[in-house]
């Protein structure tokens, strides 16, 4: 178990990153699912309003088409997803261990610190300051 995966359990964000982790299957799901049914339906009613005479190989042949291309697409979207996914837990945990050393040094040094919000005004220090 790495720091960040500790320092997670510890602070009890387990729950937000297990939303998050199924996050691009169920984007790539509900992608899917909307896309298959737009290619079905514009499909079939295309070929009724425009068509006299509807030949259902050749409709056929073009649902399988647009279906092919949706999920084609959709396992292309779940992949990227799950790439950005996985680059985002790894900056958030250097990002957290970063903080941590730094609260942990800056108290060792007793050296405290102070920020302000140019907007609002407000300033506000950390104890050591």
């Amino acid at each position: 178990m790495g720091f960040g995966q500790f320092l997670r359990r510890f602070t009890g964000s387990e729950a937000q990153d297990s939303a998050l982790r199924l996050a691009p299957g169920r984007i790539a799901t509900i992608y899917g699912i909307l896309g298959s049914i737009w290619i079905v339906s514009s499909d079939i009613l295309g070929a009724l309003l425009i068509e006299k005479e509807v030949s259902l190989a050749r409709l056929y042949f073009q649902v399988e088409k647009g279906l092919a291309f949706i999920l084609v697409t959709t396992i292309l979207l779940y992949v990227l997803l799950r790439i950005f996914y996985n680059r985002l837990v790894k900056a958030e945990s250097l990002l957290e261990e970063q903080t941590l050393l730094a609260k942990v040094g800056a108290r060792v040094a007793r050296v405290g610190g102070w920020s302000i919000n140019v907007r609002t005004g407000l300033v506000s220090w950390s104890n050591e300051a």
